[in-house]
């Protein structure tokens, strides 16, 4: 979601989704507090879901490998 909302080539409303999306889900003000065992994180996971939903059209395989290779280093690639 972050790579697509910083690509330029992105339409501002998604952005804006996104960005929304990933701002609720770092603030520490929920509508479930994350003290909550169990449940503290459930909203945070919706918003995240719904936004990845809204904005799927738009995220591409450029942004997924991006993101893969933030998450999983770029060795991958070096590999054959």
């Amino acid at each position: 979601m972050y790579y697509c909302a910083v690509d330029a080539k992105t339409p501002l409303w998604a952005k804006g989704i996104a960005f929304g999306a990933l701002a609720y889900f770092i603030s520490p003000v929920d509508a479930i507090p994350d003290a909550l065992i169990g449940l503290g994180f459930t909203d945070d996971a919706a918003v995240i879901v719904a936004g990845i939903k809204a904005i799927s059209g738009q995220i591409t395989d450029e942004h997924r490998e991006q993101a893969d290779n933030f998450l999983h280093g770029d060795d991958k690639k070096a590999q054959p």
